[in-house]
């Protein structure tokens, strides 16, 4: 079922996250075109997403699931939500790499690193953390 996504200047809105993988995982894999899109998520505010590629100590990681700007809707926090989303996108999609961007709070960031993400370029604060696909 197709969502009913509108475009602005290149950037997709309320779109379904199974649909924006499914369409951008050729761009970014054969193409090397990034896509970005404001995710349409049950339980977030907020869920702004890329799939692309990122250099992290000189590798070159691609497909990149890199998470931009997330928001968990403020009653529903602390239940797992962020949680189970990653967990159904390493589920379905484990050839994606996971970055999240400039994370400030302090909760999250600890929450990420029992997760298994690490810190990447350690020097810019906030921080952004990175989680390999399964398998590599």
């Amino acid at each position: 079922m197709a969502s009913e996504a509108a475009t602005c200047d290149g950037e997709t809105f309320d779109m379904i996250l199974d649909e924006f993988i499914r369409e951008s995982l050729v761009r970014v894999t054969e193409q090397n075109v990034a896509s970005r899109a404001h995710i349409k998520e049950p339980n977030f505010d907020t869920l702004y997403v890329r799939l692309t590629r990122h250099y992290i100590d000189g590798v070159a990681y691609r497909p990149v699931l890199d998470i931009a700007d997330v928001n968990v809707r403020e009653n529903q926090r602390g239940r797992g939500i962020f949680t189970d989303f990653l967990d159904r996108v390493r589920e379905q999609y484990p050839v994606l790499h996971l970055y999240v961007e400039n994370v400030m709070e302090a909760r999250f960031q600890k929450h990420l690193e029992r997760y298994g993400f690490a810190v990447v370029e350690p020097r810019l604060d906030p921080p952004c953390y990175f989680l390999p696909a399964k398998g590599t």
